[in-house]
């Protein structure tokens, strides 16, 4: 009987990186907060300690969501007003060998309430000023749906002063006969249900009226050497701004 020994040698191979706690996609609300996620157990090296792996990830649409990676630490920031879906895709590098992990934000719409972009600024006119026309078309903007979609109407806070009405973009101002002071014109913007307001305020400036024949004199047919005769003028002439006495 004779005996040999064969040794074996079995030469380590670094292997890389693997995905052992795969990262699940994520759902948001537009206009959400931003949300990080902890990558500590996504990958793992049997080879080499797990402290060494270097974490870096990319988003498919920056528009939508931007990644920061700090540490193990994955920061998705949303960006304002868009929706979509993105695909962020998180690589593992350890020891020169990489491995990928791919996570699905979805961004789901939230319809936004119109706002106010432009506000009517305060103005003043005269006593018995003609109707005034103001456009509101670039007043209230609404970045979800076609601006022409958003209802508009207009309350006064002193009718007998100046009435307000809107007719599709178009804003009527009436002031009324020998008024004057200040009221406030509100108009209510209304997009899908959700509705914005701006205030204006409207000072009407007095205007001394000249005197009127209220009630003219009656013609008089008298016979000669009629006796002298007294006519009441008290309620002949009016005076809207003053006194009559």
């Amino acid at each position: 009987m004779v005996d040999d020994n064969l040794t074996v040698t079995i030469t380590p191979v670094d292997g890389p990186p693997s995905v052992v706690n795969e990262i699940a996609d994520v759902v948001v609300n537009e206009d959400a907060i931003d949300t990080t996620l902890d990558l500590t157990t996504t990958f793992n090296d049997v080879d080499d300690d797990n402290a060494s792996i270097s974490i870096d990830a990319v988003s498919s649409d920056d528009s939508l969501v931007t990644v920061t990676m700090i540490g193990n630490l994955l920061t998705l920031d949303y960006q304002p007003d868009r929706h979509g879906v993105a695909v962020v895709t998180v690589t593992a590098t350890s020891d020169g060998k990489t491995v990928e992990d791919n996570v699905v934000v979805t961004v789901s719409p939230v319809d936004d309430p119109p706002v106010l972009a432009n506000a009517m600024v305060d103005f003043a006119v005269t006593e018995d000023a003609p109707d005034m026309l103001i456009d509101l078309a670039n007043v209230f903007n609404d970045i979800d749906d076609d601006n022409a979609s958003i209802t508009k109407v207009a309350l006064s806070s002193d009718s007998t002063l100046v009435t307000a009405k809107v007719s599709g973009d178009l804003l009527t101002l009436d002031y009324q006969p020998d008024k004057y002071g200040s009221a406030v014109i509100n108009v209510t913007a209304t997009s899908n249900g959700v509705a914005v307001d701006d205030n204006v305020t409207v000072t009407v400036i007095s205007v001394d009226d000249s005197p009127i024949v209220a009630n003219p004199i009656s013609d008089i047919t008298v016979a000669e050497d009629a006796a002298n005769m007294s006519i009441d003028l008290t309620n002949v002439f009016d005076d809207v701004d003053n006194d009559n006495g």
